[in-house]
């Protein structure tokens, strides 16, 4: 393997692929000094530019692997005012995660080394048509059996893992929670950064994710739709971690998979990572993450979170100096960690994604196991995105190419944006499309932000497309719905009366924050008519305005007169969640 990395001299050859690699900074004012055929040349740099330019992004870093080349290079800002993006450059890797997962698994199942004790008889088989779904009979379930991918969740886990529906619970398996076809719907506003009393609670494990999900509803059947769900990947940590006697899976992952392969600057916890950037200031370095204010017209820091609740949902810090060893992994058939069999296993489709976008592949998307994956013009691809509250992420690979591309960057959204513009260049020019008849990924993304701007625009209309002007006044007096309120999955929820910030709605209204959940939202409220309300939901620390949802909601007033609780339809991807009803406790 050859490594190139933009603004060091020479090129570091014979580089063996699990030699232990420890990330240099690089010298911004040093010339970068490559061969002929290196995709990253001046010209892409310029469109990078263009594009940070355009999505308002301060900086990215990006990594191509092309055989046994690997080429790296940073672009922008990592911190203002003046820290500059290298490809040792540390950046949240979100989703991306998921297929670490997916390969802890992979290795546990093909060692042979994982026996489940005898389970009861679970009923009767499968209702459902899919043939190739069926578990086995329930005489079998009689016998001890290995570690494999149709292993039940709840034959590992035992009553942590329990959902509203029984069958559910007894038959959904580890592929099923890999391929996101639980039935199990987002519920991210559930993930908690604690679950318990107040603050003295001490901080939240992927069991007690776990065991939050009793509390949640399903709101599909089991196996008849692709709905992606960062919970199940946190049950999916719990299993590894419950195989493996309780180890932690960031422990795992270093010594099972990072460490074979070089990824030495590759963290499972903000902690270790910054403790890092103490140990060794200037050679390691996490990117600030940021949004565009704009009322300011400039970018405004978004504080690190903590992200070790998350897991193997996205709980991993990295560079692309390091993604690149990974993805030069799965080129070469999964060398030299995984089995020829057990990469084969993580990338075989699993479930069809629906989409009612325009038709952009050979074949329509589907899901294998931590990787989306799907042909076009007739190279078949593996891709995942990541990401967080101030991060976006994008992995690619062609396997059959023996091509990938790593992007990380420091914004929402709009970094995944002017990544996926930029990968595509290069994959474009990799496989030689003409440019006539590329895809216009800036266009598609435009698309994508201005439709979602006018679903919330139009959301109102959505919810409430019957509500008279002006509407019904609420019962009580405004402070009368003050107050905290309780749901067991989703934890505690206070809420105040301020002064409304809407410039067509002046007066009080009501807000909340949730700063205990993993994704630390707002929640501000529109009064519809009598109880029905419109709750607007953002990010604390992220005021862009690309990551708002929306919810209606209705508060419930008892015999006594009083707020008993609040109903909230939590939405995602366009359908609804589930109604969560809150009690007021206080």
């Amino acid at each position: 393997m050859r490594l190139h990395i933009g603004g060091r001299s020479g090129l570091v050859a014979g580089l063996a692929l699990c030699q232990p690699h420890v990330a240099a900074a690089s010298d911004p004012t040093q010339k970068t000094i490559l061969g002929s055929s290196n995709p990253l040349d001046e010209s892409f740099g310029v469109y990078v530019k263009e594009l940070l330019d355009k999505w308002h992004v301060p900086g990215v870093a990006i990594a191509v692997v092309d055989g046994d080349d690997i080429w790296a290079e940073g672009y922008g800002i990592a911190t203002f005012p003046s820290t500059p993006v290298t490809p040792s450059t540390l950046f949240y890797t979100g989703s991306t995660t998921k297929a670490f997962v997916a390969g802890a698994l992979s290795l546990m199942i093909d060692s042979g080394n994982y026996t489940l004790p005898a389970l009861p008889p679970t009923g009767p088989p499968s209702p459902y048509r899919h043939a190739s779904l069926q578990l086995p009979s329930p005489e079998h379930d009689y016998a001890p059996r290995k570690l494999d991918w149709t292993t039940p969740i709840s034959a590992v886990l035992g009553d942590d893992f329990v959902l509203q529906d029984a069958w559910a619970t007894a038959h959904l398996t580890l592929q099923d929670a890999l391929s996101h076809r639980t039935g199990m719907p987002r519920h991210d506003g559930a993930i908690s950064r604690r679950y318990g009393d107040g603050d003295g609670a001490p901080a939240a494990t992927v069991r007690d994710i776990t065991r939050s999900l009793r509390h949640l509803p399903l709101s599909a059947e089991p196996r008849e739709k692709f709905m992606y769900c960062n919970l199940m990947y946190a049950v999916l940590s719990h299993c590894v971690e419950t195989l493996a006697g309780g180890r932690w899976l960031g422990d795992l992952l270093r010594e099972w998979i990072w460490a074979p392969l070089g990824m030495r600057s590759t963290f499972f916890s903000l902690e270790d990572a910054l403790a890092a950037e103490r140990e060794a200031p200037g050679a390691v370095h996490l990117a600030g993450g940021y949004y565009w204010d704009n009322a300011t017209a400039g970018f405004a820091r978004a504080p690190f979170i903590g992200v070790r609740e998350v897991s193997g949902a996205g709980g991993i810090l990295s560079n692309v100096e390091d993604y690149a060893r990974w993805v030069k992994c799965h080129l070469d058939g999964g060398r030299p960690v995984f089995s020829e069999e057990g990469i084969a296993a993580v990338r075989k489709p699993q479930m069809p994604v629906d989409s009612d976008g325009p038709v952009l592949f050979d074949t329509p998307q589907s899901y294998a196991s931590g990787w989306f994956t799907s042909s076009y013009r007739g190279h078949r691809f593996w891709t995942h995105s990541g990401g967080m509250h101030a991060y976006g992420a994008e992995v690619y690979m062609f396997p059959d190419d023996k091509f990938g591309v790593v992007a990380l960057g420091n914004t929402a959204m709009t970094s995944n944006a002017a990544e996926e513009a930029a990968i595509w260049r290069l994959i474009d020019e990799k496989l030689k499309i003409p440019e006539t008849e590329r895809i216009d990924w800036t266009k598609r993304w435009e698309t994508l932000i201005g439709k979602k701007d006018i679903v919330i625009d139009g959301a109102l209309d959505e919810m409430f497309p019957d509500r008279k002007e002006p509407g019904l006044p609420h019962d009580l007096p405004l402070e009368s719905y003050a107050g905290t309120y309780f749901h067991p999955g989703y934890m505690n929820l206070t809420i105040q009366v301020v002064e409304s910030e809407a410039n067509d709605k002046p007066g009080k209204t009501l807000y909340a924050e949730r700063p205990d959940a993993t994704w630390m939202m707002t929640y501000d409220f529109q009064h519809v008519s009598s109880e029905y309300w419109m709750v607007y939901l953002g990010l604390i620390y992220e005021r862009s305005g690309n990551m708002r949802l929306y919810a209606p909601a209705q508060f419930k007033i008892g015999p006594s007169g009083k707020v008993t609780g609040l109903e909230i339809g939590y939405r995602s991807d366009g359908a609804l969640e589930g109604n969560i009803l809150f009690t007021k406790i206080d």
